[in-house]
């Protein structure tokens, strides 16, 4: 699209040129002072065509930077995480009986990505599960069924 833009920037300045050519036999006259004005004009809009095409590949390989990656891709797509079971105050204090394990220690939750709908925030994270910033509070959902699940009306259990 930017050649497009440089080619008619470039035609524009030869007849720019052409035009100048013409004027400078015929300056006295009401023809050669069209054709001055006609060259001015041209090479006016030569320039800024040419400023635009230029604009034009800035703009494209600053947006070729900007792409950012499917957030889909990077969450897994067939695995669903269940809801946390809601904890007792007998497993709390047998967990800290216990002898240390570091595999029953979660995973760090990493922010994969932000997105507002509806003026609604929705923080997705590396371990499948969802905050929704709504004006009611903060909800943390599991996975997305469950978000999905939370948001179908009452009546709809398909």
């Amino acid at each position: 699209m930017s050649w497009l833009v440089f080619v008619l920037g470039i035609i524009l300045l030869a007849v720019a040129a052409v035009s100048a050519n013409g004027a400078l036999n015929l300056l006295p006259t009401e023809l050669g002072l069209f054709y001055a004005n006609a060259a001015a004009l041209a090479a006016c809009a030569g320039v800024i065509t040419l400023s635009i095409g230029a604009l034009i590949r800035r703009v494209d390989a600053l947006g070729r930077r900007m792409i950012l990656p499917d957030l889909g891709q990077l969450a897994p797509k067939d695995v669903e995480f269940a809801p946390p079971a809601p904890e007792s105050a007998a497993t709390s204090e047998t967990a800290l009986e216990g002898p240390y394990d570091a595999e029953q220690e979660p995973a760090p939750r990493i922010l994969v990505g932000r997105r507002t709908s509806n003026g609604i925030d929705y923080s997705i994270y590396s371990d499948g599960s969802i905050e929704v910033n709504t004006p009611d509070g903060v909800r943390r959902y599991a996975s997305m069924g469950e978000l999905r699940a939370s948001m179908a009306p009452a009546g709809d259990e398909g």
